[in-house]
């Protein structure tokens, strides 16, 4: 009831023509003759042609997001479709990554083809990813300034932010240059209704007369600095020669509070008491990075040739205070020194420990895909490629044991070849009864510095039996070396992380160490894939899906987790403790485990409903299109539109392997390897959105279904994290909608959101319904429910 009012409460203050929907709906005719479907020929690279998208968006479509730039709205998509790092496809050609495109308006697209899974390594890709598409407009100018205001309606938080962005698509030329500022507030506990530990009272104490003093000394959230540029274009060099670059840069500072320092100390008479600093220890993390891909795509004949570089420089500096805890009677403080009186900041053994980094990635890789020999069902295409890449990570940290140098330096040399072959065609009236039927085959061989020879092996197939329905099914088996920064990170330690410290069940702060591991093993990936497609009614754009993926996951790379109990038998020595057995520091740097499996099931559907009128929709193609036979339907525009995405993710299988000899730990009957508790069984995500004609709301819900921690050896030793849902809304007009149309309003749109409309946040509790105090529900989300005004202007 709360998320409806809410919804229709924004719809009344954006204006959004409801009655009017209704009106077009009543008054306009539905017949299919008044339907205006535009078959045309998209840019795409010769080895995706004749393969049918899964989906495919027009402008009207984009623009009921209500996205701000390329990037937002390609987060959308692959977030409603499960992707992770698709290729893409700028026009029909290989692009560096998102990079390239993500800081240019919405504005910018055309039409947006999802192709199948697995039509990646057509496209000179990493195996078992799809294919996105993005037609850019022939023709744009603009310039694109944007401001917007977020906070927390619980107070104690605030972050704006701000980009100007300058684009020009002049045919197959473009150019972007964007630069953004973000700047967030820091949050501190005492923000929110946090409870803090007891006081230990065994003996006196100094320097702290409640707890709430500890709460103002601790940030849930850092202030925050952020500023970024890019410089992003394309260009036809020749009829057979086209290029792409990203430049990119990037420079953020985090500062945060870790609390209050404690420690022992004997008085003048010989009297033990623990005292607490005034001042808080204090945190603060930089990081600077500066990156540049070149892709040069040749058309050579039949063969497209493409030749990619890619510069990337990093910098990260990381100051933390802490004080050694005290294990035993601590330093006497000089006579005439009273600790009721004044405060003992000058006599605790603080100190700043710090680390830097410094790292570089440079790379060039060659590709070739064409033509290998023409067979009766179209021609089997081969592939190739060559690399060379070199990683390197140098860091210094000091805290407190001496300097540690590390540097890690390593060379790749690889090549990969693969084949697609085609087994039946109704194109070509070849078994005309199986559809589009093809197989690929790939092989990768890398020669890895440090870590030999790393192999990867890959089979897949594509069978579109009938236009609307596409089956993909694959296996890989790949060995994967362990990232050059997991090998070489800094030691750091951050005091005064608060954890469960589940043998005991005490809260309590410790010491956190993270950084690199250079013991760490190669990994093996074995990974199974299952996916179907359809889109049994295209007059609404109806599409159902469902994809199966099954992993098992050999000497993967996690870290030592401290919310469940196998990792403190399993990895004792990175449990330290006083004295009194107390839990004073936890070792969290990565480590191997011996076998990960996971099985899921992913399923849903989406439609889009025009309501009223339609408008003729433009078609994409052009004389640079002759001769392509990639048809792909393109949905009509219209003036208003209805659209709804369901996606339910079912875990069937997640298990994890500590060593060989150990039994299993079941994430999903209560085993953890994180501090978020066991995973969920079931999500369940849902969008709805309703737009016409420069306005529209979009609604966007999560459902997460609850599990449980064991932690001890008995059914009652849990923990319980309830379900929880989340509700976020979007709404967006166009400023000459609501007020008198001018100069400032042609081109502005504002946008008014709310994430986690509801304030909802999850419960963790106990047997006896009791919540740890690491488990509160400000620990779970800091912030809860964010309101955000955000105006933008198009020049």
């Amino acid at each position: 009831m709360k998320t409806s009012l809410t919804a229709i409460g924004i719809l009344a203050l954006s204006g959004f023509p409801l009655e009017l929907a209704a009106q077009e709906a009543a008054g306009e005719q539905s017949s299919e003759e008044n339907r205006i479907v535009i078959t045309a020929d998209r840019f795409i690279m010769p080895a995706l042609r004749g393969i049918k998208p899964e989906r495919s968006l027009d402008e009207s479509d984009v623009e009921s997001y209500g996205s701000a730039t390329v990037g937002e709205f390609l987060d959308e998509i692959k977030a409603q479709n499960g992707d992770e790092d698709p290729v893409f496809l700028v026009d029909g050609e290989r692009v560096a990554g998102i990079e390239d495109i993500e800081d240019l308006p919405a504005e910018a697209i055309d039409a947006l083809d999802v192709l199948p899974r697995g039509t990646s390594q057509m496209a000179g890709g990493v195996p078992n990813r799809r294919v996105y598409n993005i037609v850019l407009k022939k023709q744009l100018r603009s310039a694109v300034v944007t401001s917007s205001a977020r906070f927390a309606t619980e107070g104690g938080w605030a972050e704006g932010r701000g980009e100007i962005a300058l684009t020009r698509i002049a045919g197959r030329d473009r150019l972007n240059a964007a630069l953004r500022y973000r700047d967030s507030d820091a949050l501190l506990e005492s923000d929110r209704d946090l409870a803090q530990p007891a006081l230990a009272r065994d003996l006196p104490i100094f320097g702290l007369t409640d707890t709430a003093d500890i709460a103002a000394a601790r940030t849930l959230k850092p202030d925050s600095h952020v500023i970024e540029a890019s410089l992003a274009g394309a260009n036809r060099l020749a009829p057979w020669l086209s290029a792409s670059f990203n430049l990119r840069g990037r420079w953020s500072r985090d500062d945060s509070l870790n609390g209050l320092a404690n420690a022992l100390f004997t008085d003048a008479g010989g009297e033990i008491l623990r005292a607490y600093s005034r001042a808080p220890l204090e945190q603060s993390f930089a990081f600077d990075s500066a990156s540049g891909n070149l892709v040069l795509n040749a058309d050579v004949g039949r063969w497209l040739i493409s030749l990619a570089g890619q510069r990337n420089r990093s910098a990260r500096s990381f100051e933390a205070d802490f004080a050694p805890a005290g294990i035993a009677a601590g330093p006497r403080l000089p006579a005439g020194v009273d600790p009721a009186v004044e405060p003992l900041d000058a006599f605790f053994a603080i100190t700043t420990g710090r680390s830097n980094s410094r790292g570089a990635t440079d790379g060039v890789r060659l590709n070739a895909l064409g033509p290998l020999l023409a067979l009766p069902a179209g021609d089997a295409r081969v592939r190739g490629a060559l690399e060379f890449r070199r990683d390197t990570q140098t860091s210094v940290s000091d805290f407190g044991a001496g300097r540690r140098l590390r540097d890690v330096s390593r060379r790749t040399r690889g090549g990969e070849i693969g084949v697609d072959i085609p087994i039946a065609s109704a194109r070509q009236d070849v078994l005309s009864g199986l559809g589009e039927l093809n197989m690929s085959f790939d092989y990768a061989r890398s020669d890895v510095e440090g870590a030999g020879v790393l192999d990867r092996i890959t089979i897949g197939t594509l069978w579109q039996p009938i236009a609307p329905l596409s089956i993909t099914a694959s296996f890989e088996r790949a060995n994967l070396p362990v990232p050059v920064e997991v090998l070489g990170d800094p030691l750091t330690i951050t005091p005064n992380i608060r954890i469960v410290d589940l043998p005991t069940g005490q809260t309590v702060d410790v010491d956190f160490l993270s950084g690199g591991n250079a013991g760490l093993r190669s990994a093996t990936h074995e990974t199974r894939r299952f996916a179907i497609n359809a889109s049994p009614w295209p007059e609404i754009g109806l599409n159902v899906f469902a994809d199966y993926r099954g992993e098992t996951l050999r000497d993967t790379i996690g870290f030592v987790s401290s919310a469940s109990l196998p990792f403190y038998t399993a990895f004792a020595d990175r449990f330290v403790r006083d004295g009194a057995g107390l839990l004073i520091a936890v070792d969290g740097r990565p480590v191997n485990f011996a076998r990960q499996e996971r099985e899921e099931l992913r399923w849903g559907a989406s439609f889009l409903l025009p309501i009223g009128g339609s408008e003729t929709a433009s078609p994409s193609n052009s004389a640079d299109d002759a001769g392509s036979d990639s048809y792909i339907a393109i949905p009509p525009g219209a003036g208003t539109r209805l659209q709804f995405v369901l996606a339910h993710t079912l875990a069937l299988r997640d298990r994890v392997f500590l060593s060989d000899a150990a039994s299993p730990i079941d994430l999903l009957e209560g085993g953890a390897i994180g501090l978020g508790g066991g995973r969920p069984r079931h999500i369940l995500d849902a969008s709805a959105a309703l737009s016409a004609r420069g306005q529209g709301i979009r609604m966007a819900t999560q459902w997460r279904s609850a599990s449980r921690l064991i932690t001890g050896n008995s059914a009652q030793d849990r923990l319980d994290f309830g379900g929880l849902a989340t509700v976020n809304v979007r709404a967006f007009t166009d400023l000459d909608r609501i007020l008198q149309p001018s100069g400032f309003t042609k081109g502005a749109r504002v946008s008014l959101s709310i994430i986690n409309v509801a304030n909802d946040r999850q419960i963790v509790s106990d047997d006896d319904g009791v919540t740890p105090l690491a488990y509160q529900k400000a620990y779970r989300d800091p912030i809860g429910r964010i309101v955000e005004i955000e105006l933008r202007k198009a020049f």
